[in-house]
């Protein structure tokens, strides 16, 4: 009986996959992918996390809110940050500055705060309490004009935009041209009813987010999507079209991007397109291909406290994240992380654990100017994501298991050989690398942790260097024992200081009971 040599080839790009067969899944697609995310095409372990407080902010009490204030064309900025009943600059320090003035505040981790600068002044709006007003210097103070309680509110065409008061839920109100004090009892554009549903009564369908969308503004309500037009019409200048008949899980759940946006709905993550005129299920879903099994164990009542924040990464890649609350927990635990380098249409989808963001918000660090991803705790703690090799002194596991593989032979046994492994780790730990033989058996190896672990392929490839573009690029053999029908591997490291980028992986099989001896 003779065999023949196979190979499997695994790049890493396509990301977390859980809905399809695993024998199904493309060869870069995952079965698990676990605090990591994207260097470029290669697979990373996820950075740290570091918490930036000495101490919990005002008693311990919810971060509801992280803001990146700038004035002057940048010339001045601040890191503002609501937490509990007190509004802070400086969030970004290890005792920011409380600057709540005589506003009144409202505790409490579901009362989500939107930010808008107009005029170089900041305006907060959290759907509980009258919106603030803070100019930059002294304390903060009630937006005058006696606008209501806007849950979410938003600048554009010379003027700020607010929604989502329980007076009017489906009302718009909108300031005076250049001045965000005046607010006329007329200003107004109405978001219109389903055309049909059950749900059409006033509040049913209440407007819970605004944000940019192109040259105009998306409008999320709990049932519908809508979008704001301007007219150029002195008597009427804006309008509004309905354009879904399903909406938006919260005032935190939409982030824009390009020429459209990202939001989240009950069903899932979606995106829309300036130039859509609706938006279908099926056609906006993009959580849909490969998250049914993520979404599903989502705690759906509290899918609405979602946070969602755009972020460029210190890898190079920008990532869309959302924090929702996984399970049975009371807050929000589990960060889906989505890769948005490639454009709408190729998002690919990592998990992180161990980090408890009621709030994330992405900011220029003051002083170095670079991109910095922060999230707040219902406990009082702001922390920096995306920096270090810990969880702020504690290991975390970080892993990726790849699709089961037959090599299109179920029916024949085969002998694994070699694993041909090339990646790129800093410090001088060992990856883990679990074989796993027919769906369950896992014999565990560990990968060499030097770049002088050369080799030639049989196929007369070489591999003859150990840096690309400046980085020390390791390429490493382990030598296969075992026989099954199909395989899999897992590769992860648990400890701390332990970050590693995968390129590719080459596995080599002898098949049994084929009559040819070539390579494929």
């Amino acid at each position: 009986m003779k065999s023949r040599t196979r190979y499997a080839q695994y790049d890493f790009t396509g990301g977390l996959n859980q809905d399809d067969h695993p024998l199904g899944l493309q060869p870069s697609e995952l079965r698990v992918a676990n605090n990591v995310y994207w260097s470029g095409k290669a697979l990373s372990s996820r950075r740290g996390t570091d918490n930036i407080n000495t101490a919990a902010i005002n008693g311990g009490t919810a971060v509801t809110g992280i803001f990146d204030y700038t004035r002057s064309a940048g010339a001045s900025r601040d890191i503002v940050a609501v937490v509990g009943d007190k509004f802070y600059k400086d969030a970004r320090s290890a005792t920011p500055t409380d600057i709540s003035g005589a506003v009144t505040i409202t505790s409490g981790a579901a009362n989500a705060c939107q930010f808008a600068t107009f005029n170089e002044n900041l305006i907060v709006a959290n759907g509980t309490n009258t919106p603030w007003r803070w100019t930059g210097t002294g304390n903060a103070a009630v937006l005058g004009g006696y606008p209501p309680a806007f849950k979410t509110i938003i600048s554009k065409w010379n003027r700020v935009f607010g929604a989502g008061h329980t007076a009017a839920p489906r009302t718009i109100r909108f300031s005076a041209l250049a001045d965000e004090t005046t607010w006329a009892a007329a200003d107004t554009v109405r978001a219109t009813l389903p055309a049909s549903g059950s749900a059409n009564a006033e509040g049913s369908d209440a407007i819970v987010t605004l944000g940019h969308l192109g040259d105009s503004i998306f409008c999320g309500l709990i049932n519908s999507i809508g979008r704001v037009y301007y007219t150029g019409d002195s008597l009427a200048p804006f309008i509004y079209t309905q354009i879904s008949s399903f909406g938006v899980a919260g005032p935190r759940a939409y982030v824009p991007f390009g020429d459209g946006g990202y939001f989240v709905s009950n069903r899932g993550v979606h995106y829309i397109t300036t130039s859509d005129v609706s938006v279908s299920y099926q056609s906006s879903m993009v959580s849909g291909r490969k998250l049914r099994t993520y979404w599903a164990e989502l705690g759906k009542t509290r899918v609405q406290n979602v946070s969602g924040t755009l972020y460029f990464t210190s890898n190079g890649n920008w990532i869309v994240v959302w924090s929702f609350t996984q399970g049975a927990g009371t807050q929000n635990n589990s960060i889906l992380v989505m890769d948005v380098t490639d454009g709408p249409g190729n998002e690919r989808f990592a998990i992180w654990t161990g980090i408890q963001a009621n709030v994330l918000a992405t900011i220029l660090n003051p002083t170095t100017y670079a991109e910095e991803l922060l999230f707040g705790t219902n406990d009082g703690f702001i922390w920096q994501a995306d920096t270090g090799s810990d969880d702020n002194g504690a290991a975390y596991l970080a892993e990726a298991t790849t699709r089961w593989e037959d090599f299109g032979q179920p029916g024949l046994r085969k002998r694994f050989r070699d694993l041909y492994l090339e990646f790129r780790q800093t410090g001088t730990f060992v990856i883990n690398v679990d074989f796993q033989f027919d769906y369950e058996n896992a014999q565990t190896f560990t990968s060499a942790s030097t770049a002088s672990n050369l080799w030639n392929w049989d196929d007369g490839t070489t591999w003859d260097s150990s840096t690309w573009g400046g980085l020390n690029v390791i390429q490493t053999r382990l030598l296969g024992v075992g026989d099954g029908h199909v395989l899999g591997f897992r590769y992860y490291t648990t400890g701390t200081g332990q970050l590693w980028s995968l390129y590719k992986s080459v596995v080599a099989v002898k098949v049994a009971g084929e009559s040819v001896e070539t390579l494929s």
